[in-house]
């Protein structure tokens, strides 16, 4: 806007009448080529800022060429007083206006290299918020850990991928805000230039200018008391660069869950056992080890208590336990938990009941013990319901359906202790009543399944002082479905791999477990059913399993169900874990038997022996069903869905959460991030387009303008058509100030002046506080 002054208030230039600057007059140079108020002379420190605000306005780069001129200064005054002597500053000066273009030139859309450089750059740069999104979003749901047990190996996202994006996610809210910014105000400035070369209303471009931040347009708007759909938009537009920086760091986290599944593998509880089905004779090679499995766990006090077993298998709880002792919700669903709360401290929490066998069933496969994995299995076992426990004449005698047994009685002489040889007799039995059908043949089937099936009758026998310990009990199978939780706590680049795949670190359990809904609830038939050497070899092992027991003395299996204290086991003078009764000796003859240490089983109550011993027969036929995958040693996670012929498996899938270990994206920030950083991008890219179609020169918004064809800061003719920051350069140095281009008359006026203005005329004055302009 071109100021047009009155004739009478244009100021006399005249460089030969200098009344402002006293006896240090400066004349116009000659030719016209710089301010005829800006000429040479010693540079003197400034009148206007003092030296420390004037070092602080020169360059750091670059020099004032030459000699800066001397300026008069004229003080403002509140009081109306002029400036004499007494208030008169010392004087200012500044460089020459120098470089004017002397001859016209064209408008041109094309700029020079470096500024095209520039603007190609500004472009492009939200092209790397872009980048790092889609390098985010690549990220999902890889783990943390420089190595993944995989077979795959390493992880590369683990070392550097993953760490370095979460550190640039930290700088990402302070970068994007400034790239945002930058790209935004660069489209608003540049579409207003545009606009005022196609011609626009002067408000329109007052908005725009001042629009080129949030504040400024809320600032714009209030100032000019509009409301517009670009005063909204822009609102609208500024309001996505704190929205999508604050989105920016937010999408990556390292401490979520990531969820999958897995196949997995448990022991099949229905299948027979390989060894108990062998027609040759080769059993005692493999009852070595079965024995040796049981005899562990049986004298592993933790085996009693704890939801695993030595080998870290999932024991199965009692389901006929915890409905008795008010275990399970209205839904059918029991679990030890449920049980302990409502027992409290009336009893014992756990006792040889809770479980139902002091072995539990393996599970392999999965994901290598990591995270958490939840998973059903079905599961059957033994449930014994006795009758009747007695100590009997040593003269009772029955018959056997065991074959080689016949009939014999229960004296210490007779063949019913014979199970393992005659060398070495054992001090219990087990034998069965129940007739078993095609005896002799060699593939005989015990019984069929049928409606009307009734139990099969186990009688136990155990030598007690004075006669015979003999239980009745029948036998039932129960079929159950337990959902299992594995809570592998152990960080992930922590795990112990063994050779065979098998972890060494997390714990499985049962969590809770209800009847199976296709099955039937206590079935008659088990499979001590489906073959006569199955009864025949499960019942002429066991007495053996815990070794060679001295004369007169109890087996440990007989010492667990007599006298097995889960709370204090080494307590009691009976315990299988007192040295010299465990061993079979009792050398102090405490009992005052004459050395003779057998255990009277039939003091015990019918249901704490019908539990002991359900324990401890489901323990044993574990063994039997399968001894390799129940220590894990030649079957473990590293065989994957190979297993040896002779192990009986069933598989199930797993489903596997791991919390922590992997990155997760948050794809609802994460959308938001793109979503700006797309619209920084096409606001650059629609920034340089509009750019490029503008020839009009850039002096929007440039404080220079100011002083721009004003006649109270005359400057060289020409220069029209500079950019704003070239005629900025040029006229850096000249002292201007607001003053009153009308003082001698009595409404005033203000404008920007030169402060090397010649005033012989008195027109130009300081600001007063109190007099009124226009």
């Amino acid at each position: 806007m071109e100021p047009s002054p009155a004739p009478d208030n244009t100021p006399n230039i005249n460089p030969a009448k200098n009344a402002l600057a006293g006896p240090r007059s400066r004349p116009m140079s000659e030719g016209g080529s710089q301010s005829p108020a800006l000429t040479n002379h010693q540079p003197r420190t400034s009148p206007l800022l003092g030296n420390k605000f004037e070092s602080m306005f020169r360059p750091l780069s670059g020099s004032f060429e030459g000699k800066t001129p001397e300026v008069t200064h004229i003080s403002a005054s509140d009081d109306g007083c002029s400036p004499g002597p007494g208030n008169e500053k010392p004087h200012r000066f500044s460089q020459t206006v120098q470089d004017f273009p002397k001859q016209p030139k064209k408008l041109s859309m094309l700029p020079n290299l470096l500024y095209f450089i520039l603007d190609i750059s500004l472009t492009l740069m939200p092209l790397v918020f872009i980048v790092y999104g889609i390098l985010a979003a690549l990220l999902d749901g890889r783990p943390t850990g420089s190595y993944y047990f995989t077979f795959n190996g390493h992880n590369w996202s683990g070392d550097l991928y993953g760490p370095a994006m979460l550190k640039v996610q930290v700088y990402i809210p302070t970068f994007f805000l400034m790239a945002f910014g930058i790209e935004v105000a660069r489209l608003v400035k540049i579409f207003a230039l545009w606009r005022a070369q196609q011609g626009t209303h002067l408000g329109f471009l007052e908005q725009l200018m001042g629009s080129r931040s949030l504040s400024g347009t809320l600032s714009s708007m209030w100032g000019l008391r509009v409301i517009n759909w670009m005063g909204v938009l822009l609102l609208i537009i500024w309001a996505l660069g704190p929205l999508g920086s604050q989105a920016g760091a937010r999408i990556i986290s390292a401490n979520g869950t990531d969820t999958n599944t897995a196949p997995l593998y448990y022991m099949n509880t229905d299948a027979i056992p390989d060894g108990l089905q062998s027609i040759n004779n080769d059993l005692q090679y493999y009852t070595f080890a079965v024995n040796s499995l049981y005899s562990t766990s049986l004298l592993t006090p933790s085996s009693i208590a704890a939801p695993q077993d030595p080998w870290t298998n999932v024991k199965i709880p009692s389901l006929e336990y915890l409905e008795e002792n008010r275990g399970c919700d209205e839904y059918g669903w029991c679990s030890v938990a449920l049980a302990r709360k409502h027992m409290k401290n009336n009893q014992s929490l756990v006792t040889a009941g809770t479980w139902t066998s002091l072995t539990g069933l393996p599970v392999v496969g999965g994901q290598f013990g990591v995270g958490v994995q939840n998973f059903t299995m079905s599961a059957s076992y033994y449930v014994f319901d006795c009758e009747s426990l007695n100590l009997i004449n040593v003269n009772e005698n029955f018959t056997s359906s065991i074959p080689d047994r016949e009939i014999y009685d229960t004296d210490s002489n007779s063949s019913i202790w014979n199970t393992g040889s005659s060398q070495n007799p054992s001090t219990f039995f087990v034998d069965t009543t129940t007739p078993l059908a095609g005896l002799g043949s060699s593939e005989g089937d015990a019984r069929v399944p049928h409606a009307t099936l009734q139990p099969r009758t186990i009688l136990f026998g155990s030598q007690a002082p004075g006669g015979t310990t003999l239980a009745n009990c029948s036998v039932y199978t129960s079929y159950v479905l337990a959902e299992v939780n594995c809570n592998f706590t152990a960080p992930l680049w922590n795990i112990d791999r063994t050779s065979s795949g098998r972890t060494a670190a997390g714990a499985c359990y049962v969590d809770r477990l209800r009847r199976d809904p296709a099955r039937p609830q206590l079935d008659p038939y088990t499979a001590l059913d489906a073959n006569y050497r199955i009864a025949q070899r499960m019942f002429g092992q066991w007495p053996q399993a815990t070794g060679i027991v001295p004369a007169g003395s109890s087996s440990p299996t007989e010492r667990f169900i007599n006298d097995v204290n889960t709370d204090s086991v080494t307590t009691s003078t009976n315990s299988i874990l007192v040295a010299t009764d465990w061993l079979g000796y009792n050398t102090s003859d405490h009992d005052n038997d004459g050395g003779v240490s057998h255990v009277d089983i039939s003091r015990l109550d019918l249901k704490t022996f019908t539990q002991r011993f359900s324990l401890l027969f489901n323990t044993f036929w574990h063994a039997f069903c399968n001894l390799q995958a129940m220590t894990q040693t030649e079957i473990g996670l590293g065989f994957g869905a190979e297993f040896p012929p002779n192990v009986m498996m069933r598989n199930t899938t797993a489903a596997v959460s791991i919390a922590g270990q992997h990155y997760v994206i948050d794809w609802v920030w994460l959308g938001i991030y793109m979503a700006c950083a797309i619209l920084a991008f096409l606001a650059g890219l629609l920034a340089l387009v509009i750019d490029y179609c503008t020839f009009a020169p850039d002096v929007l918004g440039r404080v220079s303008m100011v002083v721009k064809d004003n006649p109270f800061t005359p400057l060289p003719k020409g220069g029209s058509a500079l950019d704003g920051h070239e005629f900025a350069r040029k006229v850096m140095n000249m002292p201007v100030r607001f003053s009153d281009v009308r003082a001698n008359e009595s409404i005033g006026q203000v404008a920007l002046v030169s402060m090397d203005m010649e005033d012989s005329e008195g027109k130009i004055a300081p600001l007063k506080r109190k007099r009124p302009y226009l």
